[in-house]
Formats: C-alpha cells, structure tokens, sequence
C-alpha cells in the first residue's frame, strides 16, 4: 500500500504545478493509463501478426495494407489557399518549384533530375491558389477504411491556447513497382511530403 501510495499520488503530485493539483493528478494518470493500454494492445497485435502474406513481399515495421484506394471528401477544407499561406502558414516552402517540376514531369514523364528541376522553373504557374485537404482516407478493395492522414495548421482555441500544427508524412510510391523491392526505391518512384 505504501508504495502505491508514492506511485499514484506523490511521484503524480510531482509532476504538476501544485496548482489545481487534483485535476493535473487525474488528467496525468488518466494518460498514463491510456498509454499503457494501448503499449498492451500494440504487444498484443504484434504477437498475432501472421508471419508471412501470401503474393506479398515481406514487410518490415507496423502493419501496412496492399493495394489502397484514395478516398477524397466531395469539397475540399479550404477552396483557395494562397501559395504564400501554404509556405508561411503549412511550412510547404518549396512547393511553388515543386508543383512546377510535377507540371514538368506530367508533360514530360521522362525527364529526371536536374533536367526536370529546369523544366520545372521555367513553368509557367497561371493561378496562385489551390483547394486545400485537411484529411484523407485510405480503403481497401472493399470500401473498408484503413489508414488516414491528417493535417491542420497552428491554432488558437476558444481560451487563448495555442493548439499545435499536425502534418502526417505520407509516402506515396508512384509507376511501376521497381526490381529492387528490399533496397531504396528510385527518386521517381517513391515521394515523401505532408498531405
């Protein structure tokens, strides 16, 4: 008893301010408890992977699913969001010079490299907005959902508080399934950015 005295209040007690102690004890456990369930359930759901996928190259890391559907809402979140805002306001710094390399390499599918980059600059960009996503889904082949990403911007809730920005990285793996499937994949066929 003594020890789960000093577990569950002192060393609690400890980590907040010492002001309105008994709300920051309860909110802190309360993580603490959600965090070891779902440590538990992340050893559980590892134990009862199968350990090899028929016609699917072994994977290394969480659960990934196969072949993935894009599921888009009908209306975007935000319909016109200048270039300047998705630089300063979504930290997307580079994507004027990388909406003009991906117009680039649509004109022209072979050209890579410093060739493309080149193309890319000398593109002429008519319109300086575009819609904006703050989520998309992924489905399987039968509609089932089966991962999303998320993101929004820094904001300021209701009491002055600032909420922080969250921007889920998104690896999308573009033409032909390249040879070399447990080495890097090629520049080309695979892109990292925010969603």
């Amino acid at each position: 008893m003594e020890q789960l005295h000093i577990n569950f209040t002192k060393d609690v007690y400890w980590a907040s301010n010492h002001k309105d102690e008994y709300h920051q004890m309860t909110t802190w456990l309360e993580h603490r408890e959600k965090l070891q369930r779902h440590v538990a359930f992340i050893k559980w759901h590892q134990q009862h992977l199968p350990t090899s996928i028929p016609h699917q190259r072994p994977i290394s890391g969480p659960p990934q699913p196969g072949l993935c559907y894009l599921r888009m809402t009908q209306n975007p979140t935000l319909r016109a969001v200048s270039f300047n805002d998705i630089a300063c306001v979504y930290g997307a710094i580079d994507f004027q010079d990388l909406l003009g390399n991906f117009i680039a390499h649509l004109r022209d599918p072979h050209l890579s490299g410093r060739a493309l980059h080149d193309h890319g600059v000398n593109t002429l960009i008519l319109f300086h907005h575009v819609p904006v996503y703050h989520k998309i889904k992924f489905t399987d082949s039968d509609g089932t959902i089966v991962d999303s990403a998320h993101i929004w911007p820094e904001q300021v809730d209701t009491h002055g508080q600032i909420i922080p920005a969250r921007f889920d990285t998104v690896l999308l793996r573009t033409g032909q399934q390249p040879d070399n499937v447990h080495g890097m994949f090629p520049s080309d066929h695979l892109e990292s950015g925010s969603s």
